[in-house]
């Protein structure tokens, strides 16, 4: 019996299946309309760095563009994810909720910030999305994740001295 090479998975593949799953997870969390509802009054930007971007430098990053003086009024909240199913730390990525902001002009800013980082410009994601649904998703309460997958979330913000969730006046 002959064997085929194991398949090498590459970091676009894997990050386009997670948003396919992501995809259908908020169409369920959030309600599949992306027109003008007033239910939608927020934004999720979710920033998908490559791989073999240190957590690090990620990291502050994410705290600089969120401090930007056109971007800092209109930031609710953020918190630092990984997609990991084992103890190794890996799919770091960061969740923002933002209000008052066209859609097309946070991608714009985001991509520019992160290009270096996410390599394409559809690793930063946004959608619209309800506050109090978005903040919930941020702190954990996800269709489908059990209970193992939210505590290795605690373990890797522990290792980086991270907060759960940011929350902004």
């Amino acid at each position: 019996m002959e064997l085929s090479p194991p398949m090498k998975l590459r970091y676009e593949d894997l990050l386009d299946d997670w948003l396919k799953t992501n995809v259908q997870e908020s169409s369920v969390i959030y309600g599949e309309e992306q027109e003008e509802n007033p239910e939608l009054d927020s934004l999720l930007l979710t920033i998908n760095p490559s791989p073999s971007v240190k957590v690090e430098d990620f990291v502050a990053k994410v705290f600089s563009f969120v401090e930007r003086k056109i971007i800092s009024p209109k930031v609710w909240a953020y918190c630092f994810e990984q997609r990991s199913v084992s103890a190794r730390v890996h799919g770091v990525h960061a969740h923002i909720v933002l209000c008052d902001i066209k859609p097309s002009a946070l991608k714009k800013w985001a991509y520019s910030t992160f290009k270096n980082m996410v390599g394409n410009e559809k690793h930063v994601d946004v959608r619209r999305t309800n506050y109090d649904r978005a903040i919930k998703y941020l702190e954990g309460f996800k269709k489908g994740q059990e209970k193992p997958t939210r505590q290795r979330d605690i373990n890797f913000r522990k290792k980086y001295d991270l907060k759960d969730i940011y929350l902004c006046e």
